[in-house]
């Protein structure tokens, strides 16, 4: 069986087309070069970096000869998900040009300029910065189009909806003015003083975004806190008690003092993210299988003597 499929692979390098020792591997009639896929493997390699050192400084191992159970290296096994995700990028990228979806100036401005960052750190990179611009590029469109693609799957959302316990999202969503603990710090005198200022602005009528910037000390803003959060926390509890326009006493955490103004005592704001999460999570497990099957369907062809000759 080796011998076969030793025979097979060299077969299948004659019947490529003229050039392809230039490319990494063809996917839907596209081509990507060595140095694409040279700059697409660096960054994987990147993003496992502090797992690698982590296992060579700590404990002597090289984590990407470890064997899975199946028998693969860890090295092995990354390298067939780089493959693949290769392959979809590419796929995802004609999705994106099939549904007019392009990068604007600014984003492709703003990759071009993270690219360039990066590839100043490379000592002797093995593939051009045009690469890895192509490389951020892609990746961005990519996810473009499969973002769109898993938001028109079709779900069943009332009973997506229904399995959302309402009753774990019940929250408010109040107004905050803090002093910041860097404030007073073990300060007990500016402790009080700013506790006292706090208490005199909590009756400021208008928006307290106008009274911390008077105060030129004061933070403003809003919080949505969930009732569980509340009932967990002993120095917020006090909320729970109060309805639309009351106002806290002072309370004072870790981060720094507070002081509350109900907004609305009954907000739906983390319900309604609860059910847009499940919403996606529902699309995105079911257009999975479309997914795996754009792959499957895909006519690829591979440059085996680049992919065998990838090291960690």
């Amino acid at each position: 069986m080796k011998r076969f499929s030793a025979f097979l692979l060299v077969i299948l390098s004659l019947m490529l087309p003229a050039g392809f020792s230039e490319s990494a591997l063809s996917a839907g009639g596209k081509e990507i070069s060595t140095g694409e896929a040279d700059a697409y493997m660096y960054m994987v390699r990147l993003e496992y970096k502090d797992i690698c050192d982590y296992y060579q400084r700590c404990l002597g191992i090289d984590f990407w000869s470890l064997i899975y159970p199946n028998g693969l290296s860890v090295w092995t096994s990354v390298k067939s998900d780089a493959f693949k995700q290769l392959v979809m990028m590419d796929l995802m990228c004609a999705e994106a040009d099939k549904q007019g979806i392009k990068l604007e100036e600014a984003e492709a401005a703003s990759l071009k300029e993270q690219a360039s960052r990066l590839y100043a750190e490379i000592e002797g990179a093995s593939f051009a910065l045009e690469d890895m611009c192509g490389v951020f590029e892609k990746n961005l469109l990519s996810r473009k189009a499969y973002s769109l693609l898993v938001s028109m799957t079709e779900v069943d959302e009332e009973a997506v909806k229904a399995r959302v316990d309402a009753s774990a999202c019940r929250a408010l969503r109040a107004e905050y003015l803090c002093a910041p603990y860097y404030l007073y710090e073990e300060n007990d005198a500016a402790k009080d003083e700013l506790t006292q200022a706090l208490q005199m602005l909590s009756d400021f009528e208008g928006p307290w975004s106008d009274a911390a910037k008077g105060s030129g000390s004061f933070d403003s803003g809003y919080l949505v806190l969930s009732c569980e959060e509340i009932g967990s926390d002993a120095s917020l509890q006090q909320l729970s008690d109060l309805s639309d326009g009351q106002v806290s006493r002072v309370i004072e955490t870790q981060t720094g003092l507070f002081v509350f103004r109900i907004a609305q005592s009954e907000c739906s704001e983390l319900y309604d993210a609860k059910v847009e999460e499940a919403l996606w999570n529902a699309r995105e497990k079911a257009f999975s299988t479309q997914y795996e099957r754009m792959f499957h369907e895909c006519e690829y062809q591979l440059n085996q003597a680049y992919w065998d000759a990838l090291k960690p």
